[in-house]
């Protein structure tokens, strides 16, 4: 049984990605941060539990999206459960050069830290729009292998984001802000 880490580490570390899911999924700001918090309250009570889980960062999550579906349950929104669990969107523009450059800095950061054959997919497709299937030609690999090297490439750069980064987005979901630590 593995011992759960102490409330304030836990809570640093998932606090803001917690919120960023809501943001992005509810078009109300103050929603987002009752949504947020109800969450944080129900893991409150799980912590009084005797019960350990393996996965706190899974559970945690767990509870949003239920969370979430609760939400739109009672306020009778239409949405299927598909629509909240996209959660690779490409950046949206924006026309603040400083948040700009923010995001691109982290961005190439992050892919540095990709594997060679990733990071070459990665850049030739989806910054210099290279076609996919061009793409797995001229690498000598099938497509499929390709699309799920990309696929990979992309949660990856993702999951350092959500790791290192706050993205405050608005209800289009354009950049608002960015803090990173990158």
């Amino acid at each position: 049984m593995k011992k759960n880490p102490p409330m304030e580490k836990f809570f640093d570390a998932y606090y803001s990605a917690v919120r960023q899911y809501f943001v992005k999924n509810v078009s109300n700001r103050e929603d987002a941060k009752d949504l947020t918090q109800e969450v944080w309250l129900k893991f409150l009570v799980f912590r009084k539990q005797p019960k350990q889980i393996d996965n706190l960062k899974a559970w945690i999550f767990t509870v949003a999206r239920n969370t979430l579906i609760d939400y739109y349950r009672k306020n009778n929104h239409k949405k299927s459960v598909s629509e909240w669990d996209n959660t690779f969107k490409p950046i949206p523009e924006t026309n603040n050069a400083d948040l700009q450059e923010k995001l691109s800095t982290c961005l190439t950061y992050y892919i540095q830290d990709l594997q060679n054959d990733v990071k070459k997919i990665l850049i030739a497709s989806d910054i210099k729009g290279v076609s996919q299937k061009i793409l797995a030609q001229q690498l000598n690999m099938s497509y499929p292998t390709l699309r799920s090297k990309l696929q990979r490439g992309r949660k990856k750069i993702r999951q350092m984001f959500e790791r290192d980064c706050y993205l405050e987005l608005g209800t289009r979901g354009e950049v608002l802000d960015c803090q990173c630590k990158c």
